[in-house]
């Protein structure tokens, strides 16, 4: 997978960094109805160096020894 694919990819673009995270947290609320409120503190929103658009991807987790 590339990384435009990553960063980019089928994910939903958002014109204004308001509307992902407005999205982003109708997803957070979505799922914790649903019972997997451990699984949507993991969401980020981001400005996409591609599109120029702003999606709603993934936290990268760090790992340290």
């Amino acid at each position: 997978m590339t990384e435009r694919e990553q960063m980019c990819g089928d994910k939903i673009r958002h014109e204004e960094k308001y509307h992902a995270e407005v999205h982003a947290q109708w997803m957070f609320e979505k799922n914790r109805c649903k019972g997997k409120s451990k699984q949507t503190s993991e969401f980020n929103v981001y400005q996409c160096k591609f599109c120029e658009h702003w999606h709603i991807g993934h936290k990268i987790k760090a790992f340290f020894k």
